[in-house]
C-alpha cells in the first residue's frame, strides 16, 4: 500500500528534459534510414572482395587472409551499425557476443617497415577499429538498451589516397592489392557516412548537458510541466530525465492538457500550458531511482538547514 502512495506522490524538480515521440513500427527512438543507392555502392564492392578472395595466387603468399580478416572487421561493422540505425540493441541478437569474442582476435597486419602499403593498411585497421569501438561504447552505455548515446566524434572519411596517391588509378588498371582496398574503402566510407548521418540526427539526443532544464512535478507513476510545445491525448513519447548524472529512460502517454491563464475574457489568451505524462513502461531500477530521487527532494525541502 505504502508503494502504491509513493507512485502518486509527487514533488517540483527541475532536470534536463528530452521528449521524443514514439516510433509505434519501430518501437525504438533512434531511426534513420540507410538510402537504397547507398546499399547498391555497398553490395557490388562486397561482391568485387569476394570475387578478389578468391585469387588462388594471393591466398598462398596470405594476402587474402590479411584483407578478409580486415573484411570481417569491416562486416561486423556494417551488422552493428545496421542494427543500430533501426535502434535494435545489437546485444539481444544472439551471436553477439561471440561476433564481438571473434572480431577482437583479429589483430593489427604485422608489417616489415620497407612496403608503402602497409601505413594504408595499418590507418584503414585502425579508422575500422575506431569506428567499431563508437558503436560498441554507444552499445554498452546505452540507457536500457532503448536509447543509444553516439558521444564519440567523427572523423574525416578514410582516404587511401593519403597515402598512396595513384591507388584509383592502378585499381582501374586492374592491379589485386589495389581494388581490394579500394572496395575496403568503399564499404568503409558508406558507413562511416551512416554513422555520420545517426550522430547527426540524434546530436542532441546524444548530449544530456544539452537538454533542457526543465521545471517538471515528477513522481515514479509520471511527471508534468509547463510548455508552448503542442501535444494531443494519448500521443505516447519517449522520455528522458538525467539525475544526478545517471539517465532514467521511460515510454509515456499524455493524460491530460489544461490551459494556463486567466479566465477573464479582457485579458489576453495564452499558448501556454500545462501537459502530464503516465508513465507506460519503466525499468524497475529506474522506477525505483525516481523515488529515491522524489523523496531526497522531500526531505531536503522539508529539511533546508541539511543541506
Amino acid at each position: 500500500m505504502s508503494q502504491n502512495k509513493r507512485q502518486f506522490f509527487r514533488m517540483n524538480v527541475e532536470l534536463p528534459l528530452y521528449i521524443q515521440p514514439f516510433d509505434a513500427n519501430k518501437k525504438k527512438p533512434n531511426s534513420i534510414p540507410l538510402p537504397s543507392k547507398k546499399n547498391q555502392v555497398y553490395r557490388q564492392a562486397h561482391d568485387q572482395l569476394l570475387t578478389s578472395f578468391k585469387d588462388e595466387s594471393h591466398v598462398k603468399n596470405g594476402a587474402v587472409e590479411l584483407f578478409s580478416n580486415i573484411n570481417r572487421r569491416l562486416e561486423f561493422l556494417v551488422w552493428l551499425l545496421d542494427l543500430l540505425i533501426e535502434g535494435n540493441d545489437p546485444r539481444d541478437q544472439k551471436e553477439y557476443y561471440q561476433r564481438l569474442d571473434q572480431d577482437r582476435l583479429i589483430l593489427l597486419p604485422e608489417g616489415n617497415g620497407k612496403s608503402s602499403v602497409f601505413p594504408l593498411i595499418h590507418s584503414l585497421f585502425y579508422q575500422v577499429d575506431e569506428l567499431i569501438s563508437s558503436l560498441i561504447d554507444a552499445v554498452e552505455h546505452s540507457v536500457e538498451g532503448h536509447v543509444f548515446l553516439f558521444t564519440r566524434p567523427v572523423r574525416e572519411p578514410f582516404s587511401g589516397a593519403r597515402y598512396l596517391h595513384n591507388i584509383d588509378t592502378l585499381a582501374s588498371n586492374g592491379v589485386w592489392l589495389a581494388k581490394v582496398i579500394q572496395n575496403l574503402i568503399i564499404k568503409l566510407n558508406l558507413y562511416e557516412q551512416a554513422y555520420s548521418d545517426l550522430k547527426e540526427s540524434f546530436q542532441d539526443l546524444s548530449y544530456p548537458d544539452r537538454w533542457p532544464v526543465t521545471a517538471v512535478n515528477l513522481s515514479t507513476g509520471g511527471l508534468a510541466f509547463e510548455t508552448e510545445q503542442s501535444y494531443l491525448l494519448n500521443d505516447e513519447f519517449c522520455i528522458l530525465l538525467q539525475m544526478e548524472e545517471q539517465i532514467i529512460y521511460a515510454k509515456a502517454k499524455v493524460v491530460a492538457i489544461h490551459p494556463i491563464g486567466s479566465h477573464d475574457k479582457r485579458m489576453h489568451p495564452t499558448s501556454r500550458h500545462r501537459v502530464s505524462f503516465a508513465f507506460l513502461v519503466t525499468n524497475p531500477n529506474s522506477t525505483a531511482r525516481i523515488t529515491q530521487f522524489v523523496t531526497a527532494q522531500e526531505l531536503a525541502s522539508a529539511h533546508p538547514e541539511l543541506k
